[in-house]
């Protein structure tokens, strides 16, 4: 996992076609999947990413 503060690196957000924050952005060799806005809800983001074969770390998802 990478995560990158715009504010910081303007230039990778650019790049990355991140027009909004906050942004999660799942790069695979055969998909992408963005989620734009809200990411309290740790089992809203992992449904969205198809991550449900694993357990929420809902102290990590509490972290900002």
């Amino acid at each position: 996992m990478l995560i990158i503060d715009v504010l910081e690196r303007p230039q990778l957000a650019e790049e990355d076609k991140v027009l909004a924050t906050p942004t999660l952005i799942m790069d695979s060799p055969s998909s992408s999947r963005r989620i734009i806005g809200d990411l309290t809800d740790a089992e809203k983001v992992i449904t969205a990413l198809n991550l449900t074969n694993g357990k929420v770390d809902n102290e990590c998802a509490k972290q900002s």
